[in-house]
């Protein structure tokens, strides 16, 4: 569990790991509130999963790169059986959680790229300021934008495993890892990872 309080009125909440990073308004105060992304080795993730062949392929290159000191990574680790979560370093106080989720498209391997970056409704009824975050998404060549049901906004990358090696769809999370931070503070204001 994920303990952390409301920087505007100090209302504390705890909620699940898999909550990392998503952003919601305040319910005493309604001031917008990120979710934090402790380390890695404070996250009660389950080690015992097993990952597909590709994201454990993928994680063990990443963990390579991490012990050999390589200064965008700070982190790696398996979330559940087919998703792995990176925590890259973004600037000296900033770092970005991207996540990687393995699944299957007619028998083929495909992997798909994600950092959350707000939440919908935290835009208010601003309904030009979430058609600018679209376009600013959109000079980014290799991803697009999603919201879910509960309006949470991710940055993401879909493809298939086997069109790249370990090395470029490393090079994509960190990009999308940039970019999504870059988004979130233009439009959401905070960091509080």
């Amino acid at each position: 569990m994920i303990e952390f309080g409301c920087s505007s009125c100090g209302r504390s909440y705890r909620v699940s790991e898999d909550k990392a990073g998503k952003k919601a308004k305040c319910s005493d105060c309604g001031a917008v509130i990120q979710v934090p992304i402790p380390d890695n080795d404070e996250l009660d993730f389950d080690e015992e999963h097993t990952l597909s062949y590709e994201l454990l392929e993928l994680r063990e290159h990443t963990l390579a790169l991490i012990a050999s000191g390589y200064e965008d990574l700070l982190s790696c680790k398996t979330v559940k059986d087919d998703m792995l979560s990176i925590v890259i370093k973004c600037d000296e106080s900033r770092k970005q959680m991207v996540l990687l989720h393995s699944f299957l498209i007619r028998d083929e391997s495909h992997i798909t790229v994600f950092s959350p970056i707000g939440n919908y409704y935290a835009l208010g009824t601003n309904k030009e300021q979430f058609f600018q975050l679209v376009v600013d998404c959109s000079t980014l060549p290799i991803a697009s934008i999603k919201a879910d049901e509960d309006g949470d906004i991710s940055v993401q990358q879909q493809f298939a495993a086997l069109s790249l090696d370990e090395s470029e769809i490393l090079a994509t999370t960190i990009h999308i890892g940039k970019h999504a931070d870059f988004l979130e503070q233009k439009y959401f204001l905070a960091d509080m990872h």
